[in-house]
C-alpha cells in the first residue's frame, strides 16, 4: 500500500504532462491550419 501511495504523485505528474502535451499539440495544429 505504501508503494502505491508513493506512485500516485508520479502518475498524476505523468498524466498532467501528457494532457499538457496534447493541448500544446492541438494548439500547434490550429496555428498551422489557420
Amino acid at each position: 500500500m505504501s508503494t502505491f501511495l508513493m506512485l500516485v504523485p508520479e502518475v498524476k505528474l505523468f498524466s498532467f504532462c501528457f494532457i499538457r502535451k496534447n493541448i500544446e499539440n492541438k494548439m500547434v495544429l490550429v496555428c498551422q491550419l489557420s
